[in-house]
């Protein structure tokens, strides 16, 4: 019989807790200072680290909330690092 954990770490169970339409102060709050951020006229975008996978072999991921012109959560993703370094060059993970 065998078994498959999976990594949950507790950033990972507060980005879980992310949903659409919360404030920039309320994501500030659950996941702190995120270690990428860029504005444009249709809003702003945030990135944080994410580890996902079992527990023998981790990965690491990038979780993206987008915010609309409100402030407000428009919607969330979890990308892999190298998509994310097309997406972005000039942001070095």
């Amino acid at each position: 019989m065998t078994s498959c954990s999976t990594t949950t770490t507790s950033a990972t169970r507060k980005i879980d807790k992310v949903e659409v339409g919360m404030s920039k102060q309320d994501i500030h709050k659950l996941l702190g200072t995120p270690i990428f951020k860029n504005a444009d006229e249709m809003g702003e975008l945030w990135a944080y680290r994410k580890i996902i996978g079992d527990i023998l072999q981790p990965e690491e991921a990038i979780f993206i909330v987008t915010f609309n012109s409100d402030g407000n959560v428009a919607e969330y993703r979890t990308m892999k690092p190298l998509e994310f370094r097309m997406l972005h060059p000039h942001f070095n993970l």
